[in-house]
């Protein structure tokens, strides 16, 4: 990581590892979120740093993988919520999505999907597929609603589902039969599992957020 000097231009390129010209490392610097200024131009430029980035971005982009442009007030939002919350955590992505909106903080699933990702593929949490979360969801006056249930109701409310399809090859009035009956739509998702050989980062990770983010 840069700190707060000054440096040749040979340095930066050492320190970004890139090859870029000037103007290149300028928008290099600019995406990751340093303050700087440059005196000299070609190969006497010399580049002074005078701001860090956060350390909450830093560490998302160095650690987690995130790009640079990533917008960083979203993904800390989410990580507040998705990191401090474990029920939370363990929503379908529709409803982690109608949770955020609920908050001033709307987040469509691709985006959640995608943030979640990097966090598997740390190897920070992970998906138990062997184990369940059950739910009935319905709509209601435009918001999603997920009411727990278990592992026999959904088997049953798609036994119902099926057994209607076959019964008047119209999959819409199969679905609609099994809405009336269980009182919304049966989904599952994983339950998802903090990895105990990164739970240092996780704190970490959770320490950062913490320190910059306002209800």
């Amino acid at each position: 990581m840069l700190e707060e000097k000054a440096y040749t231009r040979q340095e930066i390129r050492e320190l970004l590892e890139t090859n870029a010209e000037n103007q290149g490392l300028k928008r290099m610097l600019e995406r990751r979120g340093y303050e700087f200024f440059v005196v000299g131009s070609g190969r006497n430029a010399i580049f002074t740093i005078t701001k860090l980035p956060s350390k909450f971005k830093m560490f998302c982009i160095s650690e987690l993988g995130f790009a640079p442009q990533t917008d960083f007030t979203k993904l800390r939002n989410f990580f507040y919520y998705y990191l401090n919350s474990e029920d939370f955590r363990n929503f379908p992505d529709t409803i982690q999505s109608e949770r955020m909106s609920e908050n001033g903080m709307p987040l469509s699933r691709q985006t959640i999907g995608h943030y979640r990702e990097r966090l598997f593929t740390n190897h920070y949490f992970w998906p138990d597929f062997t184990e369940f979360n059950y739910y009935l969801t319905h709509s209601e006056r435009g918001k999603k609603i997920a009411i727990e249930t278990d592992r026999k109701t959904y088997a049953e409310a798609w036994a119902l589902y099926w057994r209607t399809k076959e019964e008047t090859k119209n999959s819409e009035e199969a679905r609609m039969r099994m809405f009336y009956e269980f009182g919304g739509y049966p989904n599952k998702s994983p339950i998802i599992r903090e990895n105990a050989i990164t739970a240092d980062r996780v704190v970490l990770l959770n320490e950062l957020v913490l320190e910059t983010f306002i209800l």
